[in-house]
């Protein structure tokens, strides 16, 4: 009796929702996941570089930190002969 009243157009769109889509009207999900996969593992790849570049930064910092003067046991030259 429900079918009886509504329109043949909404009666089509009531009966063709209860069967499978034709495979070219499926939407491919996998292409979707692939994307994000991709963009973890590029933001991954970034963190990661970030990461050591902080790392080889904080290294280069304790380096100069702990760096001693050389003893100079030459003679500094006067203005004068720095120029030539």
């Amino acid at each position: 009796m429900y079918n009886a009243q509504l329109s043949s157009q909404k009666r089509t769109n009531t009966v063709s929702a209860n069967y499978p889509k034709h495979k070219t009207q499926r939407k491919l999900k996998m292409l979707r996941v692939f994307g994000l996969l991709e963009l973890f593992v590029v933001a991954q790849r970034i963190t990661n570089l970030l990461g050591n570049d902080a790392l080889n930064l904080h290294s280069m910092n304790s380096i100069l930190a702990n760096k001693t003067d050389c003893n100079q046991t030459t003679k500094p030259k006067t203005p004068i002969q720095s120029r030539i």
